[in-house]
């Protein structure tokens, strides 16, 4: 059986950061970042114009009393394999109306056909399931945009503490040569971990992070290899422990 949901599970839910409330419309909610969204589909579809991408399929302008409605169908196209689908979506927005009060006077928007075009992307992007949960109203629910806000937080530091690990491991490969992948990640760990970590009957204690980075910078300098630097530094940050106590 296939797995239809794979996609939509994937690319669901939003992170509220990347959100902004809609008011003063004819209806009131949230809505995510346009370039957000992009970056979601780069992430699962590829780039874009590679693995996905938009394109116009027709225009239409109308005058309705003293607004001109201006309207556009947009094709959204990506790639599953060697398959290319398809979705289309319309979207309209006023490019020029007469502003309310005694003074009004004829206002024409510049950014409205980019304004269509986006929300027609965004339209189409919402029905293979981007930020679905804002259009199945989980939004509107304090407690379920909590737990999206401690959840991609929880993300952020991930996604951080890879970028560091990336950064450390190609400087283990820089200054001691090939390394095997676990010293690195035991080496990383121990860097990167806020908390006490033990290995053997050694012990790190976070205050000491500073000096033990500068202590591994020594090791570095002189050429030592990981598993006798770790050991090194461990022992030296053990021992300034205890004198420390």
């Amino acid at each position: 059986m296939k797995d239809n949901l794979k996609l939509w599970d994937a690319v669901q839910q939003t992170d509220p950061k990347y959100t902004k409330k809609v008011t003063g419309k004819s209806f009131n909610g949230t809505s995510p970042n346009p370039m957000y969204l992009v970056k979601k589909a780069t992430e699962h579809l590829g780039p874009m114009g590679e693995g996905w991408g938009c394109e116009s399929i027709c225009t239409e302008t109308e005058t309705i009393g003293d607004t001109i409605l201006y309207s556009e169908q947009v094709l959204l196209w990506y790639m599953k394999g060697e398959k290319r689908c398809e979705i289309s979506q319309w979207s309209s927005i006023k490019l020029a109306y007469m502003t309310k009060g005694e003074n009004g006077y004829l206002l024409i928007d510049e950014e409205a056909r980019k304004k269509c075009r986006t929300n027609a992307m965004s339209k189409c992007l919402s029905l293979l399931g981007f930020c679905a949960d804002i259009w199945l109203k989980y939004y509107e629910s304090d407690d379920y945009v909590k737990l999206m806000q401690k959840e991609h937080e929880r993300v952020d530091v991930a996604q951080e503490n890879a970028t560091k690990f990336r950064e450390l491991t190609q400087n283990l490969e820089t200054k001691c040569g090939a390394v095997a992948e676990e010293e690195k990640l035991v080496i990383c760990q121990w860097i990167l971990d806020d908390r006490e970590l033990e290995i053997g009957d050694m012990k790190i204690n976070p205050a000491l992070t500073v000096q033990i980075k500068e202590k591994l910078a020594e090791e570095f300098k002189k050429g030592v290899k990981p598993k006798s630097m770790l050991k090194s530094a461990l022992e030296w940050s053990n021992g300034n422990s205890t004198k420390e106590s």
